[in-house]
């Protein structure tokens, strides 16, 4: 038996389990054995969100036999039937995989077979027969006010994904992977009155500051593998590129309460640590010891009120407190493994997180110091057909305010014959 473990903050293939021959601080997935039993195939993604990344196939020694070049969007891999090629649903020019590829251990390249839409590869038959499924993929944006007596769609083109809420409840920050955006993702600003979404361009993870007046993102390309940071103008202004030297990946992130600098979890290689660094120069500087993140959904808003205390993960992902002066963390009692962070409370005493339940997400206000806990909503789209997570579920402090984001995903499956 193959297997992916996460230890230390990095991610092992073990082949038999026990025997590590391959590792890497990024992610890893699809691992499959070859037909002969004497080599494995995965994908190496290149960040803890999306599905680009590499291809590979290393020997059970760990001697590397294949690598693919960067893939914009990987969806499935499987062993040619030969145990010759490794066949990946992927594309290298589109938003989404729409093709099969095959990468030989010879180091030639072809393509096994090529259909519209967005297509995801589950196995492959000894005799050549192809699981696979058509995709339709969309993300929802779901918001509600003070004022409103139920939820209000505030979507924009097929997959825009939550990323911020402003303090005062009246802007969201969002990114879309879908169609329009293509290869890159495009980050947008919009105003919860409903006026139109308002393009920042190719960007993505856009947070915004306090004022409400810049965003903090990240370069768009999926396939660059570029960790850097940089403010953006949500009107007249110039973009600011951010110091983050010899990071390979950043992810919880946001700004310091008086604007002046920033705050992200970074991954320099050897773990995750929580970092500030002051927008008007120098080096990033780490405030915690290693950490994790989690990767399937993205938790923001995790400095405290008065910007003293971070909430992070240790490295058995127990929720704790990590004070930025120094000196040991706290273990938040009462934390739930299941438990995802939303936001700290006005007063700093509780905190508001949730349970992704699928297509319902219990929200609860947890007091930091006792672990009780109080239901305070449940959150759920009006149609739930399809639906498969709830992510991102943003509020404001004094949870009069939320957004969230929806993922709906619908899929028919197919056995293709005939194909070499």
């Amino acid at each position: 038996m193959a297997s992916i473990r996460h230890v230390g903050g990095r991610y092992r293939v073990e082949f038999p389990r026990g025997k590590v021959i391959f590792e890497s601080a990024r992610p890893l997935g699809y691992l499959r054995i070859s037909p002969r039993a004497n080599a494995v195939g995965f994908v190496e993604y290149f960040s803890l969100e999306g599905d680009g990344g590499w291809a590979a196939a290393v020997d059970l020694s760990g001697k590397q036999l294949m690598r693919s070049p960067n893939l914009v969007s990987v969806e499935g891999l499987a062993w040619s039937p030969s145990g010759e090629e490794v066949w990946v649903g992927a594309t290298t020019t589109e938003g989404w995989a729409n093709a099969v590829h095959a990468f030989g251990l010879d180091g030639k390249q072809r393509i096994v077979l090529r259909l519209p839409g967005i297509l995801r590869l589950h196995d492959v038959s000894r005799d050549g027969r192809i699981l696979l499924s058509k995709e339709s993929w969309r993300s929802g944006l779901q918001f509600r006010g003070p004022g409103d007596s139920k939820e209000r769609d505030l979507s924009w083109l097929d997959y825009a994904t939550l990323r911020d809420l402003s303090i005062d409840g009246t802007q969201v920050a969002f990114d879309d992977w879908g169609s329009a955006a293509g290869a890159s993702s495009l980050a947008y600003v919009r105003k919860t009155d409903g006026s139109a979404a308002i393009k920042l361009g190719a960007w993505y993870l856009p947070m915004l500051s306090p004022d409400g007046t810049r965003v903090l993102a990240h370069p768009a390309s999926s396939v660059s593998g570029d960790a850097s940071l940089a403010l953006l103008p949500t009107g007249v202004g110039e973009t600011q590129k951010l110091n983050t030297p010899g990071m390979q990946e950043s992810w919880t992130m946001g700004f310091m309460p008086d604007g002046k600098a920033i705050y992200f979890a970074g991954n320099d290689g050897h773990g995750w640590r929580m970092y500030i660094e002051d927008v008007a120069g120098g080096a990033p500087r780490a405030v915690t010891p290693l950490i994790s993140v989690r990767a399937t959904h993205f938790e923001s808003h995790v400095l405290s009120p008065d910007g003293k205390v971070f909430f992070a993960r240790d490295l058995s992902e127990r929720g704790g407190l990590y004070p930025i002066a120094g000196g040991d963390s706290r273990t938040i009692p009462g934390w739930q493994p299941e438990d995802i962070w939303i936001t700290w409370s006005t007063d700093g005493r509780s905190a508001y997180v949730y349970h992704d339940e699928k297509n319902s997400a219990p929200v609860y206000r947890l007091d930091l110091s006792t672990g009780k806990r109080e239901l305070v909503a449940t959150l759920a789209p009006s149609d739930s057909a399809g639906v498969t997570a709830i992510i991102n579920v943003r509020m404001t402090a004094d949870g009069k305010t939320y957004a969230y984001s929806f993922e709906r995903e619908l899929s028919d499956l197919f056995l293709v014959e005939g194909v070499r």
